[in-house]
């Protein structure tokens, strides 16, 4: 962060040139390689740690929700959902999120903390290596039975990494 300051009716953040957003990339090239995951999990394994360690939880982690810079760092942004969780409190029980990556305990109302950002990651993490959301179907009702009775198929990769 460069700079912040706030107007009338929002907080403004001023954040270095990130021109680049993951769903784009994601729609033109489908998954992306091993070794160029890796590097933006890092990314956000360093962001959400930052975050957490500042009692901030996301909570609307997806890749229209990651930019990419010049050197193909990630970028995390909308921070419109973000909470920051008061030293007194552990859990938080108000739905924010998007469906495709929200965490199990999101969708059962039951209270949550900072495991359903790193729930949201991995699904992030499945579809940069997959191409496609690790539970994905047009149906909401449906979605929502997947999340929570399914296991995630991972497929054999070849890779030797």
């Amino acid at each position: 962060m460069l700079d912040s300051f706030e107007t009338e009716n929002e907080i403004v953040v001023i954040t270095e040139f990130a021109p680049r957003e993951l769903t784009a990339i994601l729609s033109k090239e489908g998954y992306l390689s091993e070794e160029k995951v890796q590097q933006i999990v890092w990314d956000l394994i360093s962001a959400l740690y930052y975050l957490h360690s500042n009692r901030v939880l996301h909570r609307d982690l997806k890749p229209q929700n990651i930019l990419l810079d010049l050197k193909s760092r990630a970028k995390l942004c909308d921070f419109g959902f973000a909470r920051n969780m008061s030293t007194g409190t552990h859990v938080l029980t108000s739905i924010k999120g998007t469906p495709l990556y929200m965490a199990p305990e999101l969708i059962d109302e039951l209270p949550y903390d900072y495991n359903a950002d790193l729930w949201s990651l991995g699904c992030i993490t499945y579809e940069l290596l997959m191409g496609t959301p690790p539970f994905c179907t047009s149906s909401i009702l449906h979605l929502i039975r997947m999340i929570k009775h399914e296991q995630i198929q991972w497929p054999t990769l070849s890779s030797n990494t």
